[in-house]
């Protein structure tokens, strides 16, 4: 699991700093969303997968990348900085979005984030298998919405999930908002 460093005294974390983090960090989520999602959605729906199917999935994807940097914001700062940090996210993001995918954003970020807190770990330690954590729930939820015939999309979602955490890893290290280790405890 990663530990993260408390950050107060690293940077300014004044409102200002932190709405310009997160209109930063906005732009850099979705592309990665949109980095992902065709591969994924492909995956999911066979290779004939065309845009209309590739919308639902980015969506998934930017509720998990929101979900993620809500951990990386709660770990980093003190209530109220993150409750700024992401709100400013959240507004940016979906302010990015045309109109129905803007509600269609909100309403599935609301959903997916109650339901990811509840998985304390994001992936599995070596050797572990995969159920409990984060990464799988996020698997099993895009296998059950667009694949439920085939099983083995869960892995694959799941497989795309770490991908997209990797990325959001090195996002936010230049982006810069947030500072983090890989120590293990």
């Amino acid at each position: 699991m990663w530990q993260f460093k408390n950050t107060q005294s690293m940077f300014d974390k004044s409102s200002d700093f932190l709405q310009e983090k997160a209109n930063e960090l906005a732009s850099r989520l979705i592309a990665i969303a949109d980095e992902a999602a065709p591969a994924l959605s492909r995956s999911l729906h066979g290779p004939e997968a065309g845009d209309g199917m590739t919308g639902p999935v980015r969506l998934e994807l930017i509720a998990l990348v929101l979900h993620l940097a809500d951990r990386f914001s709660s770990a980093s700062f003190g209530p109220d900085h993150r409750k700024i940090f992401m709100d400013n996210l959240l507004a940016a993001t979906a302010g990015s979005l045309p109109g129905e995918s803007r509600r269609s954003l909100k309403e599935t970020y609301s959903e997916r984030h109650v339901s990811y807190s509840g998985f304390g770990k994001l992936y599995p330690e070596e050797g572990e298998n995969m159920k409990d954590t984060l990464f799988w729930e996020f698997g099993k939820v895009m296998a059950e919405r667009f694949s439920p015939d085939d099983p083995a999309s869960a892995v694959v979602a799941a497989s795309a999930a770490m991908d997209v955490y990797q990325a959001l890893n090195r996002t936010v290290d230049e982006v810069g908002v947030f500072k983090y280790t890989k120590e293990r405890p």
